[in-house]
């Protein structure tokens, strides 16, 4: 890459209870052959020994914090962006890997189209890529794809964006427990431009499934914060096929958890809100099933 467009770039990992993964993150991060980058770890008060482990093995190389209670990845992220001395930021999951072009391949991409931020494809557990984005010259419908989940997986770690779009976007949303980089990235289509890498850049370690609980109250606050503002502009159609698409996927995670009556009821739900939700399900597990 050019010297004139080597901006810094701070790679931003949040962490809670991460020891697991946290050393082959980190690693992924120091070893980008971007070179004009900082990583900061940001760790989210760990019950474990996450913070002594990263602040031994990469003394010096990463720079380390400690929130003083458990305040949540959103919140974590935010502080990691404040302490930040780059003009641009990439995001890193705790449980994620990023291969060693991402950051400037992003940054490249940035550069040749004058937009304001990146995302790129991923390869999931089973090096399937994901993450495929569609019809990215009309805003609105970006945001209504994000809505509907037709891009296969949104995570923070796809993202580098400059810092001062960011920051007038307003953060990450820190009243959001799950879905905060669908939050995020509606934002920041909204008041920016976006520059696609169309291809993986990065892995997910772990990706599975949250618990009911926790899946149920972050997709009713995922709906209570864009349903008047977003979703109710929409076409009836493609609201029920949100909402169904929602229902559908607590009912997964309650069958999981043997809360069989539960997932009944919200499978009923599902299937009166748009029946096709749930035979486009079925398809994909009989793919699944025939590999």
């Amino acid at each position: 890459m050019d010297d004139s467009i080597n901006v810094k770039v701070s790679i931003i990992i949040p962490g809670y209870n991460c020891s697991e993964t946290i050393i082959e993150t980190i690693k992924s991060a120091l070893n980008q052959d971007y070179v004009n980058k900082e990583v900061i770890y940001v760790d989210d008060s760990s019950d474990d020994d996450s913070y002594e482990l990263v602040k031994k093995t990469f003394d010096g190389e990463v720079r380390c914090f400690k929130m003083e209670s458990n305040v949540g990845g959103s919140a974590a992220r935010n502080y990691g962006v404040s302490v930040a001395i780059g003009e641009f930021i990439s995001f890193l999951d705790s449980d994620d890997v990023i291969y060693t072009h991402k950051v400037s391949y992003q940054i490249d991409a940035l550069k040749i189209s004058g937009a304001d931020f990146s995302v790129c494809y991923a390869h999931n557990e089973k090096e399937i890529v994901v993450g495929h984005f569609v019809d990215l010259v009309d805003k609105d419908k970006i945001i209504e794809n994000i809505l509907l989940g037709s891009y296969d997986i949104v995570a923070s770690s796809s993202i580098v964006v400059k810092k001062s779009l960011f920051n007038k976007a307003g953060g990450f949303n820190e009243s959001f427990s799950r879905h905060q980089d669908l939050e995020m990235l509606i934002r920041l289509v909204e008041i920016g431009k976006v520059a696609v890498v169309q291809m993986p850049l990065f892995k997910k370690i772990h990706s599975g499934s949250p618990a009911y609980e926790k899946l149920a109250s972050g997709i009713f606050t995922y709906w209570s914060f864009f349903g008047k503002r977003l979703i109710k502009t929409l076409p009836k159609g493609i609201q029920r096929k949100i909402y169904s698409k929602g229902y559908l996927r607590m009912s997964e995670i309650a069958f999981h958890e043997k809360r069989l009556i539960e997932s009944l009821g919200l499978l009923f739900i599902s299937l009166m809100l748009n029946p096709s939700v749930f035979v486009s399900r079925l398809k994909v597990y009989h793919e699944k099933i025939r590999t």
